[in-house]
């Protein structure tokens, strides 16, 4: 009986002629490298790679990286929003998610961008979707939502979200953090936010509390209950801040100097329109090649 290799063969040497079969490098890969190469490409692209082969198939599956996006345009014609077209998209992710959280394996990075004039339809469906990423122990979250002008921070962040013990980064745009959820953050190592409404001014006076190992923060146009966030009083107790970036802050120079006494390990230090600020001076125990300063 003919071993397989030599039936390849056989096969190859119909004309007299023997031809090699190419071989698939990429494949030959281990699952965590290829997840690697496929985390560069648009997740429409990766996707595509499924249906390659039953092994291309299970990679993907297995792809712990999960990038949904909902885009207003996607659903548009003649002027008109289908919501038809919606829901039947909604539905596909759910599909898909399903089929490949049947799969064992943890989700590293989870990203939402949701771009709509209003989220009642796509409500159910992100509840779903954060929870089973937050059940696969996710350690990087980024929730980014577009609705109209008069919605801004419409949205509120889930309260699993807040106290997500595998986190590392978070990223939150256009939203509200409640101020009754419990905000315990304790692998958080960087922290942005955009055009965030916090109920609880004290998530940032508690930061040594709320988030005790964080390294990067970014606060852009982000408000209060009822006024700009009092910015110098949760940093100052954290002086293992590495990198800072402020836009639209109100910090006067008096707050800002002293804020700037209590981090001794900055690095990275970006001011944009604060407009409180009139003259400041920095300095910086460390050599001037090794911080960054930024002042808009």
């Amino acid at each position: 009986m003919e071993t397989e290799s030599k039936q390849k063969r056989k096969g190859s040497e119909e004309d007299g002629k023997i031809r090699l079969t190419p071989m698939d490098p990429i494949s030959q890969l281990s699952d965590h490298l290829i997840h690697k190469v496929l985390s560069f490409l648009e997740t429409k692209y990766a996707a595509r790679t499924s249906v390659l082969s039953k092994a291309w198939n299970r990679i993907w599956l297995t792809f712990p990286i999960i990038n949904i996006n909902v885009h207003y345009n996607h659903y548009i014609q003649n002027n008109h929003l289908l919501e038809s077209s919606q829901e039947e998209f909604l539905s596909l992710v759910d599909e898909s998610l399903q089929r490949r959280f049947q799969e064992n394996f943890s989700v590293s990075v989870f990203s939402m961008l949701i771009s709509l004039p209003s989220l009642e339809l796509v409500a159910p469906h992100m509840d779903w979707w954060l929870g089973i990423a937050l059940e696969r122990n996710v350690q990087k979250m980024v929730l980014i939502f577009c609705t109209d002008a008069h919605r801004l921070y419409h949205v509120r962040v889930p309260h699993a979200v807040m106290s997500a013990t595998s986190l590392n980064v978070l990223e939150l745009q256009n939203c509200t953090v409640d101020g009754n959820c419990n905000i315990k953050l304790p692998q958080l190592c960087m922290l942005t936010l955009r055009y965030v409404r916090l109920l609880d001014e004290k998530m940032l006076s508690d930061l040594s509390f709320n988030f005790p190992i964080i390294e990067d923060l970014v606060i852009r146009s982000s408000k209060g209950l009822n006024s700009d966030i009092d910015i110098d009083v949760g940093l100052a107790a954290f002086i293992g801040l590495k990198v800072l970036k402020l836009q639209d802050a109100m910090i006067t120079d008096e707050k800002f100097q002293n804020l700037m006494s209590k981090l001794p390990c900055l690095e990275d230090l970006e001011l944009i329109w604060c407009g409180s600020l009139n003259r400041i001076r920095i300095s910086s125990q460390k050599r001037p090649s090794e911080t960054e300063v930024g002042i808009l």
